[in-house]
């Protein structure tokens, strides 16, 4: 959910559907069978939307890290291991 930037109701064909703008530019469009169909879809999605940016908000901020310095706790340090390697 945090790659969405918006959740919007549009038109396709004389059918509503649903927007999911992504970053980066991108879109996706989801069609439904039935109004009743589209606007569960539309709700949970938007509630979903709005949960998550509220949640991201009171997040931590962390600086960009590469993920080559997370250390892997489950195998000890070389200098411990066998000489086999484990």
């Amino acid at each position: 959910m945090e790659q969405i930037v918006s959740v919007e109701e549009t038109q396709i064909k004389d059918k509503k559907c649903i927007l999911l703008r992504i970053k980066g530019g991108k879109q996706f469009v989801l069609q439904c069978e039935s109004d009743p169909e589209f606007l569960q879809w539309k709700k949970e999605l938007t509630e979903t939307f709005t949960e998550a940016q509220r949640l991201l908000r009171r997040a931590p901020k962390f600086l960009n890290k590469s993920r080559l310095a997370i250390v892997e706790l489950s195998k000890p340090p070389l200098c411990h291991r066998n000489s086999n390697g484990l």
